[in-house]
């Protein structure tokens, strides 16, 4: 029927329209170097993860090394410490959190307190 063959003659226009514009892009609008980037970045984080567990092993290598050198313990935490990592003790952090900001002069304006001033 006559609306079928309309309906096939505006697709075939809109994907000729189509592949004209990206025939266009490809050579005139830097579409080639765009499409030559993206696949350079996918096939770096390609190599990337098929080399991912040989780089962990030589960074675990690596660390047991440095930490046998250093002569850390095991654990990397000595007795004692556990407690102040996971939830640091109130009085030595509110003290400091209690303590008033320094007082700010600009250069120029004379503060109340020749003490200050002298340095």
């Amino acid at each position: 029927s006559v609306s079928f063959t309309v309906l096939g003659a505006v697709l075939v226009g809109i994907l000729v329209f189509g592949l004209a514009y990206y025939i266009f892009w490809f050579r005139f609008r830097g579409g080639a170097a765009k499409c030559n980037d993206c696949f350079e970045r996918r096939q770096a984080k390609q190599a990337a993860m098929a080399n991912l567990s040989d780089d962990l092993d030589y960074m675990k290598a690596r660390i047991a090394a440095l930490a046998e050198h250093t002569g850390l313990p095991e654990d990397a935490v000595e007795e004692g410490e556990t407690e102040e990592l996971i939830k640091p003790s109130d009085d030595k952090y509110m003290q400091e959190a209690a303590l008033p900001p320094p007082s700010y002069a600009p250069a120029g304006v004379e503060s109340g307190s020749d003490d200050e001033m002298t340095a």
